[in-house]
């Protein structure tokens, strides 16, 4: 269902039924009630480029996630809901790509089919939990969960926007990962702790100026933007989860029903800052070279039984005639998160 969508990875092969857990496990004839048969399947996708973490300027990087965030809707309008966004599976499309195709959302092994009327709840299990909705971390200690939905993904897309800024500059240099996050990262096992954390997360507070003062301001707008909308609807679902009123499950349909407007807004707010970081640019510098003087003057009385450099023919000796620069050839790293030079590489 997701062939042919810009932005999400496409596959070129699989393989199923590789093999199986009971295959491995000495059971005989019977098999413990609680086990889980698992099936090894072998999937090849395209190739594509580095995690988005390995931009080079705010511009870039706030068109990658403005792709990745429409990829996510397009998903969803085939009734996918991802559930698993996070910094490691974002990658940056081909050099040079269009708007629409410059991210590639990867890895839908924990997606689901989804509609507004799904019943799926949030599962604390399902997702990278650096990266996972508060409602989600909270369901590990809720009798009943409310239903994932494109909100939660929607407050992923915010978490790994601002790790970025916090912990990169506008020109894509690593700098440091500041306390707040490194207490995300240690309570990462303990989901009960980690979304209370969150909550009172920095993320939903002011930025510092050592933060602000190494982007431009399109870019603290965007995340100052995106974070009063997820902490509108976040306080909304709570007051559900919390007190579930009798309309509270027409009130989540309702937010169910609304995710075009949800989506049109968020990425409204990357195409205002985008479109202020264009107007903003210098203008790009001719790569024509310029023409030197000393050989305008060396032509002047030229004889007309000398033929210029334009001339000589097409099989003039390659030693004779001027190269013209080859383009460097990218070279692929891996990322991890938490260290801005070590990862997981995504191969065909």
């Amino acid at each position: 269902m997701a062939r042919g969508i810009p932005g999400v990875a496409q596959m070129v092969s699989y393989e199923s039924d590789r093999g199986r857990t009971r295959d491995l496990r000495s059971f005989g004839i019977e098999r413990p009630v609680n086990f889980q048969d698992r099936v090894e399947t072998r999937v090849i996708v395209k190739l594509y480029g580095q995690a988005i973490d390995k931009f080079s300027s705010a511009k870039e990087l706030l068109g990658l996630i403005r792709d990745a965030i429409e990829a996510h809707r397009q998903l969803l309008k085939k009734g996918i809901l991802h559930r698993d966004i996070s910094l490691h599976h974002i990658l940056k499309g081909k050099p040079g790509a269009e708007p629409g195709h410059r991210a590639i959302l990867i890895d839908l092994d924990l997606a689901l089919h989804y509609t507004v009327d799904s019943t799926e709840p949030t599962d604390w299990r399902i997702g990278t939990s650096l990266y996972q909705s508060v409602m989600v971390l909270r369901s590990c200690r809720m009798a009943e969960p409310l239903v994932h939905d494109h909100l939660d993904d929607l407050e992923s897309f915010l978490y790994v926007l601002s790790y970025i800024i916090y912990v990169y500059d506008s020109r894509g240099v690593f700098h440091s990962i500041p306390s707040p996050f490194e207490e995300w990262i240690q309570h990462e096992n303990n989901p009960s702790l980690l979304s209370r954390v969150k909550e009172g997360s920095f993320v939903f507070q002011s930025t510092p100026v050592e933060i602000t003062s190494r982007w431009p301001a399109p870019c603290i707008e965007v995340l100052h933007g995106f974070r009063r909308f997820i902490i509108d609807l976040m306080h909304k679902k709570d007051v559900i989860a919390v007190e579930r009123p009798p309309d509270g499950s027409e009130f989540l349909r309702s937010l169910r029903l609304a995710a075009d407007d949800h989506y049109g807004y968020v990425l409204g707010l990357f195409d205002k800052a985008i479109a202020t970081l264009e107007k903003d640019e210098p203008p790009a510098a001719s790569t024509r070279p310029p023409t030197s003087t000393l050989a305008q003057v060396s032509t002047v009385g030229q004889s007309s039984l000398k033929r210029s450099a334009d001339d000589y023919p097409d099989a003039q000796p390659a030693a004779k005639r001027l190269n013209s620069p080859s383009s460097p050839t990218a070279r692929r790293k891996c990322c991890h998160l938490r260290s801005p030079g070590s990862g997981t590489s995504h191969n065909a």
